[in-house]
């Protein structure tokens, strides 16, 4: 952990660019128990993606190894710095988007995260992209943007993933 004060201030390099998504509401929300296994964290975070990039939970994944949605807290408490560390893990994993891979088991073999800034109150967005899966890993990048559309938070993970 290397740990210190967040700068403000505009960036030199601009971000990636906050992702389109449509409204929170229009986004189903993940459910504790939706599918083979239970994920505990949905019982925290109020999880809801964007149906674009929901076709794996039917079966029908896009392939482009992307997922994008809303994040909040389910108590309704406010996002803070330490909070994205988390947050920057908490959607499903972007190989479930990938056919040919075994739905549900990613372990982390590497994980990094960068807060980049105090996220204001209200509702995140989040983004986890495979930026590539091969011999057995995966490649993973997650920005996250707060409600004023600020890039907060970038992880970057290595996990392992197995063929169906």
């Amino acid at each position: 952990v290397t740990a210190g004060r967040i700068a403000d201030g505009d960036p030199v390099v601009p971000a990636p660019a906050v992702p389109d998504l449509p409204p929170e509401e229009s986004c189903p929300r993940l459910s504790v128990d939706a599918g083979p296994f239970r994920v505990p964290i949905l019982a925290l975070l109020a999880e809801r993606l964007d149906p674009g990039t929901a076709g794996f939970g039917g079966g029908r994944p896009t392939g482009a190894g992307e997922l994008r949605g809303w994040v909040r807290f389910d108590d309704g408490r406010d996002p803070d710095p330490l909070a994205l560390v988390t947050i920057a893990d908490a959607l499903p994993p972007p190989s479930f988007d990938v056919p040919g891979l075994q739905y549900g088991w990613t372990p982390t073999l590497q994980y990094s995260v960068f807060v980049l800034g105090v996220p204001v109150p209200g509702p995140l967005r989040v983004r986890t992209v495979a930026r590539s899966i091969a011999g057995g890993a995966m490649d993973e990048t997650c920005d996250v943007w707060d409600a004023d559309g600020r890039h907060v938070a970038v992880s970057h993970q290595l996990a392992a993933v197995r063929p169906t």
